[in-house]
C-alpha cells in the first residue's frame, strides 16, 4: 500500500484500521467530539465528492439516553481531515476496552 492509498488525518497522520480518533458528530443543535476507533477503511471510486470511506465506532459519553458506552452500530466518516488520530494513552482503560470490545458483524464491510 502506498500513502495514495491511505488517507490521512487534518493533521497529517496515517488513519489506519486500528487507529484511535477523535472525530465531529451532530449533537442536538450543536457539534460534539467523540471517541472512536477506525474499524475499515475503502477508498471509493472516482468521481465520489466523499473519495473515502471510514468505517468507525464511537464512545457515547455525551449523550443522555445511552452515556459512557461505545454506540451500538459502527459509523461511516468520509472526510479524513475532518479526523484526528490520537494515542492510546489519551484514553482511559474504560473507553479503550469499550471500543476494543466492538466487533463489526460480517457481512457489513465498509460502504
Amino acid at each position: 500500500m502506498n500513502n495514495d492509498d491511505i488517507p490521512l488525518d487534518k493533521s497529517g497522520n496515517p488513519i489506519e484500521v486500528g487507529t484511535y480518533i477523535v472525530y465531529g458528530h451532530a449533537l442536538d443543535r450543536c457539534a460534539g467530539l467523540r471517541f472512536g476507533k477506525v474499524l475499515g477503511i475503502k477508498r471509493k471510486p472516482k468521481p465520489s465528492y466523499r473519495e473515502w470511506s471510514i468505517t468507525v465506532i464511537g464512545y457515547d459519553d455525551d449523550s443522555l439516553m445511552r452515556r459512557d458506552k461505545a454506540c451500538g452500530r459502527a459509523g461511516i466518516l468520509g472526510f479524513p481531515d475532518r479526523i484526528l488520530v490520537i494515542p492510546k494513552e489519551w484514553l482511559t482503560e474504560e473507553i479503550r476496552s469499550a471500543l476494543d470490545s466492538f466487533v463489526l458483524k460480517k457481512g457489513r464491510p465498509c460502504e
